[in-house]
Formats: C-alpha cells, sequence, structure tokens
C-alpha cells in the first residue's frame, strides 16, 4: 500500500498574490523555495484534519533534449481531490514539441508513474543520439 501524502498533518500552501492562485507542498523547503521564484509570494502552513473526497495523484515527466543529449529530465507530482465521486480516465498524455532554439521537449501527463515513464522513454528515444 502506498503511503499518504497527507500522513504529516502539516502542508505548506504558496499563495501567488498577483493571481489569486494556490500551490499545495508537503514540504516546507520546496514550498520555500517555491515561493522565492514568485515575487509577493508568501507560504503558510496549514494542518490537515481529514479529506473524504477521493485522492488522485497525477505524475508529470519533462524532458528536454539538446543536440540528441538529455539535458532536462524532471519528475513532479500534484495531489489532487475531487469535489464529486467520478471516475478519472486513465493513460498518458505525452507532448512532443520543437523549440525554437532547436531542443526537442517531451512531457507526458498520467497517473500510473510506470505508464509515464514507458511513454515518454518511447517518444524520447528518436530525439536522442
Amino acid at each position: 500500500m502506498s503511503s499518504s501524502v497527507f500522513e504529516d498533518p502539516k502542508v505548506h500552501l504558496v499563495e501567488h498574490n498577483s493571481s489569486g492562485t494556490y500551490e499545495l507542498f508537503r514540504d516546507a523547503e520546496q514550498a520555500r523555495k517555491f515561493s522565492k521564484s514568485l515575487p509577493g509570494s508568501s507560504v503558510r502552513e496549514l494542518v490537515v484534519r481529514d479529506s473524504h473526497s477521493p485522492r488522485t495523484v497525477t505524475f508529470e515527466r519533462r524532458v528536454r533534449i539538446s543536440d540528441g543529449v538529455i539535458v532536462l529530465d524532471r519528475w513532479d507530482e500534484e495531489v489532487s481531490f475531487q469535489a464529486v465521486d467520478s471516475d478519472v480516465p486513465g493513460g498518458v498524455d505525452v507532448e512532443s514539441y520543437e523549440s525554437s532554439n532547436g531542443d526537442w521537449n517531451v512531457v507526458g501527463i498520467g497517473l500510473d508513474i510506470s505508464e509515464v515513464r514507458r511513454a515518454v522513454d518511447t517518444a524520447v528515444r528518436p530525439h536522442v543520439s
């Protein structure tokens, strides 16, 4: 059984003052680092008592290839809670595009980390020497 993001009942909320949007982090240091990149943002610590709604973890992998070499391979995960009980679509959404400087970028998003890894690896293969 996988561990819950909320085993530690404290989460850290970064508020984007200019846009009124929020980013939620489990790790306080990660929240502080993210906040430093947004002028005028603030970090608040919240205690999570319980969540009765279904929890979904979405995995995102970004790969950048420059001159046939992988120069960036980054993973992010996002936890969300649904307001209503409905099925979340499965599968992986993969997008490949060439940036103006000639680098190839591959982004994969999905609910199963192994599926995201496989799909992005497949999409990256033609661009790597």
